[in-house]
């Protein structure tokens, strides 16, 4: 007597259903495939910092990590109620190509408790071994003496935790020296002093004037991030980020508002060629024609 297996359809889409989640829990748990290159990190070079604010892109992390320039990451898991087995093994994966990922806490301004900023910091040392250091997220740009004893004690928590840790803050505008170096000591290691569209930060590089303090460090200490940049204004953000506003971390994107971080720029191949070629010490490239000057801009 012969059996047949009959199935109906509503068990046969449970199946079906419960194997592709299996899949695609297997698919976005691996960590990108990364071939290790070394990286030298020298004082005059050019670097990317890049806000990796997605989930399950691992052909975008894969571009990141061979991008073979110096490369920040930037990682937002503050809300996570624990390690997440993607990011554990990207974090691994990154630091193998030297790539450094940083951890996005929220600071409020100065308004969120520093116990619980702290708990954050610690959840993501903790939970993530492999990860290079803390960005400070709101970070305030007031000149009072509670703010700047706010973040410095910030930094120090943070290098009591990992001694090599990078600290960076992200107040999105130039800010008193004190948010950088206070008493002799450093507050923190990089500043980010301005993440803007496309449209305001023209204006911002025509307009401001870089504080007189920050001539005094170099171009690695500061970041700037521009955002809604089309294709044909990227050369000129880039290089004009260096001297008007004294950067030596850049990342100019397409992407746009709400979340201009959602995906890589499509141009990033050429913003990677640019940034590899473009010794910051003195803004020039040295593989075509002459040295990028302050009256070339004005051009």
């Amino acid at each position: 007597m012969k059996m047949h297996l009959r199935m109906n359809p509503l068990s046969l889409g449970i199946v079906l259903l419960t194997i592709f989640g299996l899949l695609a829990v297997f698919i976005y748990s691996r960590p990108p495939r990364i071939t290790r290159r070394a990286i030298v990190w020298k004082q005059g070079t050019l670097g990317l910092i890049v806000p990796v604010y997605w989930y399950g892109s691992i052909t975008s992390l894969i571009k990141i990590s061979e991008a073979g320039v110096p490369t920040i990451a930037v990682i937002n898991l503050a809300s996570a109620t624990g390690p997440i087995l993607y990011w554990n093994r990207t974090t691994h994966a990154f630091q193998d190509a030297g790539v450094k990922t940083v951890g996005d806490v929220w600071t409020g301004y100065n308004s969120v408790p520093i116990t619980t900023v702290e708990r954050q910091i610690r959840d993501y040392m903790r939970w993530y071994p492999d990860i290079s250091g803390i960005f400070l997220d709101g970070s305030s740009a007031s000149p009072s003496t509670s703010s700047y004893k706010y973040y410095e004690a910030l930094y120090r928590y943070t290098k009591s935790l990992r001694k090599n840790a990078l600290v960076i803050e992200n107040p999105g505008t130039w800010v008193p020296q004190q948010y950088l170096e206070r008493n002799g000591r450093n507050t923190s290691n990089i500043i980010l002093i301005s993440e803007n569209g496309a449209p305001y930060s023209m204006r911002e590089m025509k307009f401001n004037t870089i504080p007189a303090w920050a001539h005094k460090y170099p171009r690695r200490r500061f970041a700037v991030i521009v955002h809604g940049a089309k294709r044909s204004q990227l050369l000129v953000f880039l290089k004009k980020l260096t001297v008007f506003e004294h950067a030596g971390w850049v990342y100019v994107t397409n992407e746009d508002e709400p979340n201009p971080y959602a995906s890589l720029p499509s141009y990033w191949k050429m913003e990677i060629q640019f940034v590899e070629h473009v010794d910051s010490t003195n803004v020039r490239t040295p593989r075509n024609g002459p040295p990028y000057t302050r009256e070339a801009f004005h051009k």
